[in-house]
């Protein structure tokens, strides 16, 4: 979901806001349910919407479930909106079954039931209730406000359409509305001739019904969350294009639009009216780049669909996003990678309960920034990121960045705690990038969690866990002390950097970690060293709240920056401390220097004091790729680069009881 900067909405969850949850690791578990979902088979009869103008309609849910625990009732979510008539179980009927705290509970049988037992319950129901919560209903020529010429804006067309994120799929329909819980879905929805419906999915048939209405018969390809479901009906026109499979382009993949017919015509690209074919040109080369980066996209068919008004910027309900129609002005790409993005992260892959949503946001986060990357190259990624982190620093009266991201409040967390939901991750994830220094060990990590825990859910342990398991031994710091402190803990790092030059131009940089509830984030900080128009990149691992590092340079330097890039996320003062000296009994930490000119990489080092020195090249796998020996007394060394591939290197110097390493990039 894409939130909008809407003061009221911010300001509504700002005042409901019940505290801070606890600074802890436990995990939050799915709420108990003895049985799981199989299928939902839903039926909507939306004819009273449209010919009474209201949110009333009648539907049916046939509900297939499978026991998990020995049982002889089941609990159904159900809000008082609805009104449930009866629930046929086999050859039983249960009439009028009493909701009571949007819960309905179920006898499936006299007596216990073993698990691994099925049942199917047919739930016949009605709304009740006619407001816009859960399913939305508004007339044409509903005033909903000014475009940015200035114009009034209206609803174009009757439009009917369902929002769930994240519990409100049950107002509209009775099931297991829980994220842990992803089953198979097809929804048929019955609409008055000249209007035409969308879901999950694909469409598998239009049927022509006896009194002049259609039915529209939609499945879902693919296990889907409740929270993804939808259903949208108005007077559409519809269009689409192709993605073609990279794994194979014959593979066409349809790529549906719709849009009400004036957007539909619209020529206008300026920026100041609804055009729909400008805004969503581009939507085929993003799912391109998106398969290149993380695996083929991951269902049969992608819809988008603009409503307005709309509450958010957008919702990745499964293969048919729902979409602001502001977007139509062709001026928020951002929200259209987002809710992209989103298949592959919250929908393939979907959030095991509420407490790990930053696995869906904090992904589409970076999805935003991964599109401008491509779009517009390597500093617009970096502006994007940048933005991010001081809309998180710098959150404003209505916003809190003073909590963990694991498990913000439920009814916050699209509101009150978007900086800890959304950019905070969004920029963790970028710093994951920066500190593994590999764009393909980054992405094929990111790819291989996805395939991992495809079409069903994972949690934050198990994120953290998998990416430890798979590239610690590649990073040069503990990946899962990383997640622990940017994931769990309610802070980010505040740095405190002083340093000096000697006269023997040894590098001396103190760092003190000021912020209060985490003692240390551990961090590869990078620094740059600037001497006239040379620039000596300087990287330390920090993990420690206090901690000195030294390093020998080829000459003095006239000033020293600090790399805020590679940690957005955090605040710092520098300054050039002319009284810190590098005192004798002081070790110099990392005396080795690497510097890559043209296809030759340039080691610089302490004077060698023992025979059979040596210096060695290691890829990120520990491969050695290069040696040479090296003479005693000798200050340098240049190794050949040509015939390596593009990536970073592990360069270390044995000299006797001296072992020491640093690492470098190389861009062929």
């Amino acid at each position: 979901m894409k939130f909008r900067f809407a003061l009221s909405f911010v300001l509504f969850s700002f005042l409901f806001c019940y505290g801070h949850p606890s600074y802890g690791q436990s995990r939050v578990l799915p709420p108990y349910r003895p049985y799981k979902v199989d299928s939902y088979r839903l039926s909507l009869d939306w004819r009273r919407i449209f010919e009474q103008k209201t949110q009333l309609f009648t539907g049916e849910n046939k509900i297939a479930i499978t026991l998990t625990d020995t049982a002889s009732s089941v609990a159904l979510d159900v809000s008082n909106e609805l009104w449930i008539d009866s629930v046929q179980v086999g050859t039983r009927t249960i009439v009028a079954p009493q909701i009571a705290g949007d819960t309905v509970f179920l006898r499936i049988a006299n007596f216990a039931q073993p698990a691994g037992s099925h049942d199917t319950l047919d739930v016949f129901y009605k709304r009740s209730d006619p407001s816009n919560d859960g399913i939305y209903f508004y007339p044409k020529g509903l005033f909903v406000g000014f475009g940015p010429a200035k114009d009034s804006v209206f609803v174009d067309e009757d439009l009917a359409y369902t929002m769930s994120e994240p519990n409100d799929a049950r107002k509209w329909m009775p099931c297991n509305d829980n994220p842990s819980n992803k089953s198979s879905s097809a929804i048929r929805i019955i609409v008055p001739s000249g209007y035409s419906a969308q879901s999950n999915g694909t469409l598998q048939s239009v049927d022509s019904n006896s009194d002049g209405s259609v039915t529209y018969n939609w499945v879902s390809d693919r296990p889907i969350a409740t929270y993804l479901m939808c259903a949208d009906a108005s007077h559409w026109m519809q269009w689409q294009d192709y993605y073609h499979r990279l794994s194979d382009p014959a593979d066409s993949v349809p790529v549906v639009y719709f849009a009400w017919p004036t957007d539909y015509n619209a020529t206008d690209t300026t920026g100041l009216a609804h055009n729909a074919h400008y805004a969503f040109r581009n939507t085929p080369k993003m799912i391109e780049n998106d398969s290149r980066l993380f695996g083929e996209y991951p269902f049969r068919q992608y819809g988008q669909v603009p409503l307005q008004p709309f509450g958010f910027g957008g919702m990745e309900h499964q293969t048919m996003t729902s979409l602001d129609r502001s977007i139509l002005h062709g001026n928020q790409e951002d929200v259209i990678a987002h809710e992209l993005f989103h298949q592959w992260f919250g929908d393939k892959t979907t959030c095991e309960t509420w407490a790990d949503i930053w696995l869906n946001e904090g992904f589409a986060t970076l999805g935003e920034a991964l599109w401008e990357e491509y779009a517009h190259g390597e500093s617009a990624y970096d502006h994007v990121i940048l933005n991010y982190a001081n809309d998180f620093l710098n959150p404003g009266p209505y916003y809190a960045n003073n909590i963990p991201t694991y498990n913000p409040p439920v009814d916050q967390m699209f509101g009150t705690y978007v900086p800890v939901v959304y950019w905070k991750p969004g920029c963790m994830l970028h710093m994951l990038r920066r500190a593994l220094g590999n764009d393909t060990v980054f992405f094929n990590t990111l790819r291989d969690y996805s395939s991992a825990f495809a079409y069903t859910t994972a949690n934050t342990f198990q994120f953290r866990d998998f990416i430890a398991a798979r590239d610690s031994a590649r990073s040069p710091i503990d990946l899962k002390e990383f997640i622990n402190e940017w994931i769990f803990q309610p802070d980010y790092p505040i740095y405190n950097i002083t340093w000096n030059v000697n006269a023997n131009n040894v590098l001396r940089i103190e760092v003190d970690q000021l912020q209060d509830s985490t003692d240390h984030y551990t961090m590869p900080l990078q620094f740059f060293a600037i001497h006239g128009s040379d620039t000596t990149v300087v990287t330390f691992v920090n993990n420690a709240r206090t901690q000195f590092f030294t390093t020998q340079l080829s000459s003095a330097i006239d000033n020293l920056s600090f790399d805020q890039e590679a940690v957005p996320v955090s605040t710092y003062s520098m300054s050039e401390n002319s009284n810190m000296a590098v005192r004798t009994h002081e070790a110099i930490l990392s005396p080795l220097r690497a510097i890559v000119e043209g296809a030759a990489l340039k080691l610089t080092y302490a004077p060698v004091v023992s025979e059979g020195a040596s210096v060695r090249m290691q890829d990120v796998l520990g491969h050695t790729v290069a040696s040479e020996t090296i003479a005693l007394g000798s200050a340098l060394a240049v190794l050949p680069l040509g015939g390596l591939p593009s990536g970073n290197y592990f360069a270390t110097l044995a000299d006797g009881a001296r072992n020491e390493t640093v690492k470098f990039h190389w861009e062929k």
